[in-house]
This record gives structure tokens, sequence and C-alpha cells, in this order.
């Protein structure tokens, strides 16, 4: 293990790989971000480059607010979604129908399907280390293409959201990533197909972040514009009269006030937030081409500093800090946190993590070499059972939610000084790659995670 400083680049793979290269064709004039449909524009890259990369006005439909804080993260609501920056600088759809944000069934006159707890209750668990198959293969199952001897098309509506030419333009399609992209956009089933109690030819299927909505006149299936509603919740404009009888004791109710500091009616409601100007017409023109904009990396140290006096950790912060990088990455030993199955000493932990953060930086921890008393007679530096890595990783990043931004599971996994004599291969390191995958998840999902990086000189 490399105890040197030296600097790291850190990739967020999943918004570097589908990168768009062309502005969609809804976008109009000389501001291609800008929509005079609704006079919002997409001024944030991150939403900007999103938005391309994930099928545009057909997905989202217009934006129908600008970019504000929300609950502590920058959002922006379109008419089918709400996006939503991740502290990583990555972007996310929230579950808009979810407890919480708008579990609602009566809008606007119509009757949409409640969450069936039979439904919610099967889905497969984040923390889950296939969950990336299960939840693809729980979506099929639950959302059919024929209910009822009617042609809903509900799982290819799911699957046929983004298209290889939404996510790759000018460039090979990589299939395998296209359904964890429309799951983004849909989240998972919580409904069984249901008819309209009043019309029997609409079907309704609820999702985690919007409803599918089947027409039989026109044998036509697509995406009900409900985070526009959301909106109408905020400002009480526009508010159907069933909605509002459902939503009257949200804390989201009429909250937007621009009278009011922050133009936020109960403060106390709604922490850590700012609606200022949030629904305020924009005009064309503001910052931000047509074209997809670059991911940002972040470049950082590796810096060591276990065994460093209070001073010395301030003093090394400031200086990558002074340096101008934003990172930094730390590999953290194991047996030093656990020193007993179960038992943690964060004491020292917590201290480098607390200075980083005092001092702006980013962190990445990587921690590696199980503790004696979990390890096996061929396991070498790694744990017998990957579970007890599972356990460790989700209790350290459930202590550092928040504070630790990133984990890198193992280091220089093709070293047998990283992973025990005769343990370099591929299927020990597997293992543990996706216990520490589901750990950390479980313990922070919004936290990175980064495959152990390999050293290039091999074992």
């Amino acid at each position: 293990m490399h105890r040197c400083t030296r600097v790291l680049a850190i990739v967020a793979l999943l918004a570097t790989v589908v990168s768009p290269t062309a502005p969609p064709a809804a976008a109009q004039g000389a501001d291609p971000r800008f929509f005079s449909q609704t006079n919002f524009r997409i001024d944030n890259d991150a939403f900007w480059n999103f938005f391309q990369g994930r099928g545009g006005v057909p997905t989202f439909g217009f934006p129908v607010s600008r970019q504000f804080k929300l609950d502590g993260f920058q959002v922006q609501i379109f008419q089918r979604n709400i996006m939503q920056l991740q502290a990583d600088g990555g972007v996310q759809t929230l579950n808009l129908l979810d407890p919480g944000l708008m579990p609602y069934t009566n809008i606007n006159g119509s009757a949409f399907p409640a969450p069936d707890p039979s439904v919610v209750d099967a889905t497969p668990t984040v923390s889950d280390p296939n969950y990336a198959t299960n939840i693809i293969a729980f979506t099929q199952q639950q959302a059919p293409d024929t209910f009822d001897g009617q042609p809903v098309n509900f799982f290819q509506t799911f699957s046929n959201t983004v298209t290889c030419a939404d996510a790759f333009p000018n460039q090979d399609c990589q299939q395998n990533l296209l359904p964890g992209l429309n799951l983004q956009i849909w989240g998972a089933p919580t409904s069984k197909p249901t008819y309209d109690p009043t019309n029997r030819n609409f079907i309704y299927q609820r999702f985690q972040r919007s409803i599918m909505h089947y027409d039989a006149t026109c044998t036509c299936t697509q995406g009900l514009l409900l985070a526009d509603y959301f909106k109408s919740i905020l400002t009480g404009q526009n508010l159907p009269p069933d909605l509002q009888g459902e939503a009257r004791t949200s804390r989201y109710y009429q909250q937007y006030d621009p009278t009011k500091p922050l133009s936020i009616a109960r403060p106390a409601d709604l922490p850590n937030s700012d609606l200022t100007n949030a629904f305020v017409a924009q005009q064309p023109g503001g910052g931000g081409g047509g074209g997809p904009v670059t991911s940002t990396w972040g470049y950082g140290f590796n810096a060591h500093m276990w065994y460093f006096s209070q001073d010395a950790k301030q003093m090394t912060v400031g200086l990558i800090g002074k340096a101008g990088f934003s990172w930094v990455a730390h590999q953290l030993e194991w047996p030093q946190v656990e020193t007993a199955p179960g038992v943690y000493d964060w004491s020292e932990l917590d201290s480098i993590v607390n200075t980083a953060n005092a001092a702006g930086l980013k962190v990445l921890l990587s921690p590696l070499h199980a503790p004696a008393f979990y390890r096996g007679p061929t396991s070498g530096l790694t744990p017998a059972d990957p579970n007890t890595y599972r356990t460790f990783m989700q209790a350290l990043a459930a202590r550092y939610a928040g504070k630790v931004q990133a984990y890198e599971v193992w280091h220089e996994q093709n070293l047998s000084r990283e992973m025990g004599s005769g343990n370099v291969d591929p299927s020990n390191y597997l293992p543990l790659l996706q216990a520490g995958y589901a750990g950390i998840k479980a313990g922070d999902p919004n936290a990175m995670v980064l495959l152990g990086a390999p050293s290039p000189t091999g074992a």
C-alpha cells in the first residue's frame, strides 16, 4: 500500500459514460436551454447533460421552475420529473409519488392507484448485491405488456423511455446500461395495473416517480405530467380541488410566498430550503450553450494522516486546499477501526474526516486489510467471510454519511501485499467488491463507490 502523497483523479462513471452530444429538437432559437412553452430554462450544466442524455422533452416535459434549494439539495421541476443535484455532482430524479412528497391518488378528477403493499414489500432492496439485475426482473414481472387483454405495453414503455440514440449519440450503444437509465426515470413499480374507476378506457400503473397511463382509444401509453402538480402544491396556483384536499396537510402546501424571507411561508416546515425566484419566469440568453458540458473531474491528494498530530492534519489539508485541489483520499487499515468483532474505535478517523471537512475538502476512504480475527487459513489479508466487510463498510458509510463522499473498495487488489500470498485472483476480489458496494449503499445511498484501483505493475 502506497503511503506517499499522490494525485488522485475521481470519476463519476455513469455520468461521464452517457454524455450526449446533440441538443433536443424542442429547445428553441439562439438559446437551446430556454423553453418558451413555459418560460424557464435549464441553467445548471449537470441538469442539462442529464436532460439531453435521458431523452429531453419526451422524457421530462418542459422545465416549470428555475433551479432552487429544496430540503438541502438543488432541484429543478419539470412537467414529469424533479431533478436533484447530488453531493458528488451527479443527478437523480426524486421518488415523486413516495410518502413524503406527493403520495396522493386523486388529481384533477382522476383516481390513480395507491401503492400496493404486496408490490412495495416485494421490491428488491438497494443493498442486495444483485440489485441491478433483480430490480429490472422485478419491474418486468410487475409491469406487463398485456393486461386483461389490453396491450398496455407498460414494460415496453419503461424499457424504451431512454434509447441508444438518447444516451449514446454518435457512439456505440452500451445496451447493458439502458435498464438502469430507465430506472432513473421511473423508479420501481408500486402498484398493479388498475382501471380508472370511472373510465374503462384508462388503465394506470403507479411507479415511484410517475404513473403510466394507457388509453384504449388510441392504444397508447405514456407518463403523466405529475411533477407539474407538485409545483401547484408549492405555489397554490392551478391546484385542482381534489388534490388540494389531499395535500392540505403537506409541509409543502402553499409554501411559496415571495413576500417572506427565502420566499417560504412556513420556514419551520421547510428547513434547509430557499424558494427565492423559484417560479419567476426567465428570459433566453443565460449562461451555458446547447452542447453537452463535459463532466468536471475531481482532483486531490492521497494523504495518510493516521499518525499525524492535529496541527499536522490541519497543515496537510490546508496545503491541499492552497494547491487548488478539492479532494483528499485516505487509505484506512480496517483493524485500526474495528478492534474486536463489532467494536469500533472511531476517534482517530473522526479527527481526520472532520479536519478535512472543516477545510472544505471532499473525502474518499479506502479501507483494506481484514483484522486477524476475520481472516481464514487461506484468505490471506482478506476476510474469510465477505459479509464481515459488508458490515464494516455499512457502519463506516452510515457514520460518515454526508461527510465522506466516496469509498474505494479495497486497493491494488492485483498485488500480493494487499490481498495476501496466493490470493491475487478476480474470483477473490469480486465477493469483496459486491459486499463492499452493498454495505456502502446501505449505510449511505448517496455515496460514490469506486472500483479498487489496481497497480500497473501487477502482482
